[in-house]
């Protein structure tokens, strides 16, 4: 009864306030909360359809209206060294190779749209980041937008949509699933 009376509280506050909402979903049980049931009442439905309009679903599906993706340089800092399994410490030169890199991309020397861009390198500091994300399966993650779309942190920074669902039950991975919850979560933060 937990998804459900949660369905009934979304619903509600999509009819009832103009709050902004974004519902992390992890098993995929609101993604059909933009759509009207037949057997609604004729009046409530059309309220419903009305206020469902605002509601985008961030899916892991080729057909998806808004793919669930993620540019690399879209992570913050430490997500972008958590994901690659870098420890400041213990990691010290790949980690200070790492920050380097990014503080070019940020300045307009360089764009690191993903993990490959490090592999791809010429410069052997990129390149070892590049074979350590392709060795820990980074580059196999469905998240990673490859200039396909908008990245899911421009919709939360600049939203065109009342509600987003994100749909981590569409993900590959647990891993995947993490990195999105940590992005929006940082995201809406900051």
């Amino acid at each position: 009864g937990k998804t459900y009376s949660l369905g009934l509280v979304l619903e509600q506050l999509l009819l009832g306030t103009s709050l902004r909402m974004v519902i992390l979903d992890p098993n995929s049980d609101y993604i059909r909360l933009s759509e009207v049931r037949d057997t609604a009442d004729p009046a409530v439905a059309a309220d419903y359809a009305t206020a469902a309009r605002g509601v985008s679903v961030w899916q892991n599906d080729a057909g998806a209206e808004h793919p669930l993706h993620l540019q690399f340089m879209d992570l913050d800092p430490a997500a972008r060294a958590a994901v690659l399994g870098l420890d400041p410490i213990r990691d010290r030169e790949e980690y200070a190779a790492l920050s380097g890199i990014l503080a070019g991309s940020e300045e307009g020397r360089a764009v690191i749209s993903g993990p490959e861009a490090l592999l791809s390198s010429d410069n052997p500091d990129p390149r070892r980041l590049g074979l350590r994300a392709a060795n820990l399966g980074l580059f196999d993650w469905s998240i990673w937008s490859r200039g396909r779309g908008r990245s899911l942190v421009k919709e939360l920074e600049e939203p065109t949509s009342r509600c987003l669902v994100i749909d981590l039950g569409s993900l590959n991975s647990i891993n995947e699933q993490r990195l999105i919850s940590e992005t929006v979560l940082s995201t809406l933060w900051r």
